[in-house]
């Protein structure tokens, strides 16, 4: 009779953690594009400075509302900004540069393994989405909650990814 050895392999955790780390290059990845294109919006806003939003939004859109008056874009989101009094102001745009300028450099720093980009960036986030909270708790956005939930998520990664290296 010819007998098998059967080998069970002790689970190393190993899988988990690529799959953690990839997320987190992901999520850094997702913050470079995101932050980028937040300064690119904040860049944009200080050529616009007293305009309001909706009719920056025409302005934006005119190419496409050309083609089709009932574009599905601009009517959704000319339903946040339309009954809104709110001005480009430069508040608004260095809002975006900074927080776009800020994205892009931690994340960087983060993809690079630099030990301070990672308590940096757990504070940063941490305090980004307390105010997160504060607002959609007074204006209710969906879309909020939605990011407040993805910043968690990355606050979790960033964590997580902090303790592999440490």
């Amino acid at each position: 009779m010819n007998s098998k050895k059967i080998v069970i392999k002790e689970y190393d955790g190993k899988e988990p953690k690529d799959i953690i780390s990839s997320l987190f290059k992901i999520g850094m990845w997702w913050r470079i594009f995101y932050g980028s294109l937040n300064t690119l919006l904040g860049l944009y806003f200080l050529t616009v400075n007293n305009i309001n939003l909706s009719d920056l939004l025409k302005n934006i859109m005119s190419y496409e509302l050309a083609e089709d008056h009932g574009d599905i874009l601009y009517s959704i989101t000319n339903s946040f900004v339309h009954d809104t009094s709110l001005k480009v102001t430069y508040f608004l745009a260095f809002y975006f540069l900074f927080w776009g300028i800020l994205d892009v450099f931690l994340s960087i720093n983060l993809l690079r393994e630099r030990h301070w980009a990672y308590t940096t960036s757990l504070i940063l986030i941490s305090l980004f989405v307390v105010y997160e909270i504060f607002r959609v708790l007074h204006n209710h956005s969906i879309i909020l909650a939605v990011v407040i939930v993805i910043d968690i998520f990355i606050l979790y990664l960033i964590r997580r990814e902090q303790k592999r290296h440490t």
